[in-house]
């Protein structure tokens, strides 16, 4: 109980979008429906299903770019309820957690890692850079625009990774599409 009173306060205070209810809301009652919740998220990761009645959300469209009108300058923003935020969550710093543990990370990967960020990974490309101008090295960068790669993932090859990683079991049927 502990571990997820401490999820819920680290969550940020954002609007829901379906229930009403936001995460300062969610912060205020934790005390009291916290073990129900508790309940729900481990019923959910033991059976290695998403609850149905948690799948609402509601999408909002976001300009890329300033005063547009065409719809494919926009990028959908999925609000999702404060109790979908929650377990996700929970899932989250378990998986992070799971790679950190069985070493499944390289060193030189920042996103997703605690004390880490881009800015951290590019304070290291830069260290490394500086290195090898001051060894008269010469360097060599490609440079890639993901603008649209959350847009565009595989979600059959991410399960295949992940089991290779391995993430088996419930845990691999949680992270799946339930069909309803």
């Amino acid at each position: 109980m502990s571990t997820l009173k401490a999820t819920v306060k680290k969550l940020k205070n954002k609007k829901s979008s379906v229930d009403g209810i936001n995460t300062e809301i969610l912060k205020m009652a934790v005390e009291a429906i916290g073990e129900t919740f508790l309940k729900v998220i481990n019923s959910s990761l033991e059976c290695g299903k998403f609850p149905d009645e948690w799948k609402k959300s509601t999408i909002i469209p976001v300009e890329k770019r300033p005063n547009t009108i065409l719809g494919e300058e926009h990028r959908p923003l999925n609000m999702v309820p404060s109790y979908e935020k929650l377990l996700e969550t929970v899932v989250n710093d378990q998986l992070v957690e799971y790679c950190i543990t069985n070493n499944l990370l390289t060193k030189h990967q920042a996103g997703f890692r605690k004390n880490n960020s881009c800015e951290s990974a590019l304070h290291s490309v830069l260290f490394h850079w500086h290195e090898a101008i001051n060894n008269k090295q010469i360097i060599g960068a490609i440079f890639i625009d993901f603008q649209r790669a959350f847009e565009t993932i595989d979600r059959d090859l991410l399960l295949l990774k992940m089991e290779q990683l391995g993430i088996k079991g419930t845990v691999f049927k949680w992270f799946k599409r339930n069909e309803t």
